[in-house]
């Protein structure tokens, strides 16, 4: 079996969905001598020299579906849809995705949809647990990961688990500090989070949903402490940091190209930053991370908008 490729298939979305509304600043940029890569996606303009928040949350919004609902709630939703001829299945699993979103004021569930779509396009790594799905409360949020990813590492015959955090503020540097508090603890087990952790695995045991079976039995063996396959399970860390970025102008009279070229200059800097902030945090360096930067034009108003977005959908 070839865990990866099949790992693969589970993969939400076309290839290169995002293009429209992210561009491509940096990929791959590595920190030092850590552990970590940087990757760089910047909101795209419009025709306008607008920033494209608007456009960009509705394509999370469509999102929300292959984000919150089990796969095994969405086959047997197609698979009346095609017994019956309507597409009322899957019109009901969207507006049970859509419910399932918060509406308290400072809720970080844009972040946490967009860590997926965005690990799922840019890291091809597919997301694992649905944990949306299993709020008993809407406005309560999940504490622990903001999202469970995987990758098969076919060299070493390890199965890497990527357990993901995000954070969308204003300031940069406060959600970088932010989320590497939150995956340091996870990945290292400390204080409260440890708990969290555990648990998010526990949930992920009893609530693994693949369309693949044959998959789904694999993957639960390296999750098993009494299986031997355990000892080839690896943690690793994905964050999502999504911030305001002072380039883009307020008045829109700004070319794309100029923006990019703005923020490509800030590349040494971003690096330089996170490895002080890894070293700072030491146990990290011995981990894979891998940070995807997502400079907006304005990172409330992100926010803001996708709640909107969400509650005319």
């Amino acid at each position: 079996m070839d865990i990866q490729e099949r790992l693969e298939k589970m993969i939400h979305g076309a290839p290169n969905s995002t293009n429209a509304y992210l561009r491509e600043v940096c990929k791959n940029c590595h920190i030092g001598t850590t552990k970590t890569a940087m990757h760089i996606y910047m909101l795209r303009l419009d025709g306008n020299k607008r920033p494209r928040i608007r456009d960009f949350c509705e394509f999370l919004f469509d999102k929300i579906v292959d984000y919150c609902i089990p796969a095994s709630e969405i086959r047997a939703a197609k698979e009346k849809n095609e017994k019956y001829n309507t597409t009322q299945y899957t019109t009901r699993l969207a507006r049970k995705a859509k419910n399932l979103f918060t509406h308290i004021s400072n809720s970080g569930e844009v972040g946490e949809l967009a860590l997926s779509v965005l690990t799922q396009e840019f890291l091809n790594m597919p997301q694992l647990l649905c944990k949306m799905s299993l709020k008993t409360n809407p406005n309560v949020h999940f504490h622990g990961a903001d999202g469970l990813y995987g990758k098969y590492d076919n060299l070493n015959k390890k199965f890497l688990l990527y357990w993901g955090e995000s954070k969308i503020y204003e300031d940069v540097q406060q959600a970088l500090n932010n989320c590497f508090d939150s995956i340091k603890e996870l990945l290292i087990e400390e204080g409260t989070m440890g708990t969290y952790r555990e648990r998010d695995i526990s949930l992920f045991r009893s609530n693994i949903d693949f369309e693949d079976a044959e998959l789904q039995q694999v993957i639960l063996k390296y999750l098993d402490p009494d299986n031997e396959e355990y000892n080839s399970l690896e943690y690793r860390g994905v964050c999502l940091v999504g911030y305001s970025e002072t380039a883009y102008p307020k008045d829109f009279s700004a070319v794309e190209g100029k923006i990019f070229e703005i923020i490509t200059t800030k590349i040494n800097d971003f690096q330089s930053s996170i490895k002080k902030k890894i070293s700072a945090r030491p146990p990290l360096a011995q981990y894979t991370i891998e940070v995807i930067l997502v400079p907006v034009s304005d990172a409330n108003e992100l926010r803001e908008t996708f709640k909107k977005v969400l509650s005319e959908g």
